[in-house]
């Protein structure tokens, strides 16, 4: 079966609130409960900083990126992750971002696809961001990251020894 195949599936999903700075999803893959979190449209250059150490950017993608903070661009951040659906607690902070072993991988991110294509029909947002925690889902990071927008440029270096420098997503939409 090709990969493109594979993020044809997806698990039915429902918005779960939002508040000030986001906008939350839910759905259920196997036995587990997932949440994804998109925030609301915030500046670009919010990026840096935030999300974002220049020191781990090359000098081309820091221009890239002051580019478009000087047009006025906006973000949206993307996290998703498993939680405890009988948690009074079912922020994406108390989660976890692992979906390996899980065994429900394409389903977790077609379904993850299919909640940001919604919510780009909706939002004001001219890219969205998000972070590959692990090492092992980078080419379904890649992936997903074409899929979901127009322009894809990945942000950070690849350094096996610090991974959580690596790897950031900015997609245009």
């Amino acid at each position: 079966m090709r990969l493109v195949e594979l993020f044809d599936r997806k698990a039915e999903w429902h918005p779960a609130g939002g508040d000030a700075l986001a906008q939350y999803y839910e759905f259920r893959a196997g036995n587990k409960a997932y949440r994804v979190r998109i925030d609301r449209p915030t500046p670009m250059m919010d990026l840096i900083g935030e999300f974002l150490d220049p020191d781990d950017l090359t000098r081309q993608q820091t221009d890239h990126v002051m580019n478009l903070v000087n047009e006025g661009r906006k973000f949206s951040y993307v996290e998703f992750s498993m939680y405890d659906s009988s948690s009074p607690y079912k922020s994406v902070q108390y989660g976890t971002q692992e979906v390996t072993g899980t065994g429900n991988e394409y389903l977790v991110f077609s379904t993850v696809l299919d909640i940001i294509k919604s919510y780009i029909g909706k939002s004001n947002a001219d890219y969205l961001f998000f972070q590959a925690k692990e090492p092992s889902r980078i080419k379904l990071y890649d992936r997903l990251a074409r899929m979901a927008g127009k322009e894809v440029l990945k942000l950070g270096t690849n350094d096996a020894e610090d991974f959580m420098t690596y790897l950031g997503y900015l997609v245009e939409v």
